[in-house]
């Protein structure tokens, strides 16, 4: 699977600036009979496009492998056995507090 993985990246990151470069040569005017056949504008609008889906792409990155093992990553073990522990603990100390309430003599 993680052959695939590194496979389908290299093909959607391949795919994005293609994208980018053909919407860029595509959306230019064909000015004929006129000196410039090329527009000579700044593309913000393809720019931002691009920016946009640049940053789709690196958020997909980064969340493609969630519980991969960085020193960023959280010990997920861990935090399980002790939510579990606290839980219990917790639940304990409830049924307690119940069982004095009800051992009370009522006055």
């Amino acid at each position: 699977m993680g052959k695939f993985n590194d496979i389908f990246s290299k093909v959607v990151t391949t795919a994005v600036y293609a994208y980018f470069v053909l919407t860029l040569v595509g959306n230019q005017s064909i000015g004929l009979g006129q000196q410039h056949p090329i527009d000579l504008y700044f593309p913000v609008f393809i720019v931002f496009k691009l920016i946009l889906m640049v940053g789709w792409l690196k958020v997909a990155q980064a969340i493609e492998k969630p519980f991969d093992e960085d020193d960023a990553d959280f010990e997920m073990y861990l935090l399980v056995k002790r939510h579990i522990r606290v839980k219990a603990i917790f639940k304990n100390a409830v049924s307690r507090i119940k069982k004095r309430k009800s051992l009370r003599p009522p006055t």
